[in-house]
């Protein structure tokens, strides 16, 4: 084994550590009321509120696809697979993630999705924020989360951004969104 392969397998043991981490955090806290879960998308921060996340997942080297829809296989089901990168970053530009061991993070308890990231920073405790006016109607977003640990971030608005996720692209308003 070349020192790149081992160097490659270490960070790859790494991510899997982390992610072990994460999921140990969010069914630990899993009851804990004012706590978000940090992710990263094209090095933009986004946090999740705990109560709304379900699991964190490796994503698979390859896509599947059910009558055209990208899905998760995930517990005998296949969830809505959507990339954070799609629909909020690159506005339906398709840009991959370009993280070396990007991850899924299951959100939404009622009718989950899968939503790819390029990594789940930590877990906790954090105050939200209401978004200011010039923010306050974008469909998808809470407000802003503040910890001294991980920073400021975008709260994602779980609920609003699967309705809006399981809409076909071409019935989605281009305009929503950040």
């Amino acid at each position: 084994m070349c020192s790149s392969d081992l160097d490659k397998s270490l960070r790859e043991y790494q991510a899997d550590a982390d992610l072990l981490a994460i999921n140990l955090q969010v069914a630990g806290l899993r009851n804990e009321k004012n706590y978000t879960v940090f992710i990263e998308a094209a090095s933009q921060r986004f946090s999740l509120p705990l109560e709304d996340v379900i699991e964190v997942i490796p994503a698979p080297a390859r896509r599947e696809y059910v009558d055209n829809e990208w899905v998760l296989p995930w517990s005998g089901r296949r969830l809505p697979a959507f990339s954070l990168h799609d629909w909020w970053i690159s506005q339906n530009r398709h840009q991959a993630s370009d993280a070396e061991f990007p991850v899924f993070i299951l959100i939404g308890h009622d009718n989950p999705v899968a939503l790819l990231i390029d990594r789940c920073i930590g877990v906790s405790l954090s105050k939200v924020q209401p978004l200011g006016r010039l923010l306050s109607g974008s469909i998808g977003l809470q407000g802003i989360s503040d910890c001294k640990e991980f920073g400021s971030a975008l709260v994602i608005d779980v609920p609003a951004l699967g309705a809006m996720l399981r809409k076909r692209p071409d019935d989605t308003d281009s305009s929503a969104g950040i």
